[in-house]
């Protein structure tokens, strides 16, 4: 869905701004049992940043485990200032 529907929205009506609403609720080792890796997180980012090419704004809304919340965010982070810096 996410290759199939939103990155082509985003290519087509082309934002100046994406908003993200990062909920890691989803993330495996939270207590709901979600199976999304923060690599996996990650990717998704950097696929909106690479492909949609517009500036990207991120909000955290959602992980209730720390030190899963912890791994998300920051795989997240770590992978959007490497396509800032590689830009």
């Amino acid at each position: 869905a996410f290759e199939k529907i939103v990155l082509p929205m985003g290519r087509e009506f082309q934002p100046d701004l994406i908003l993200v609403s990062c909920g890691f609720d989803a993330a495996k080792g939270e207590e709901e049992g979600g199976t999304v890796t923060p690599s996996c997180f990650a990717t998704l980012a950097s696929m909106l940043m690479e492909r949609v090419q517009r500036k990207l704004v991120c909000s955290l809304e959602g992980g209730y485990k720390p030190s899963v919340l912890n791994e998300c965010v920051h795989a997240v982070l770590q992978r959007l200032v490497h396509h800032h810096n590689s830009t």
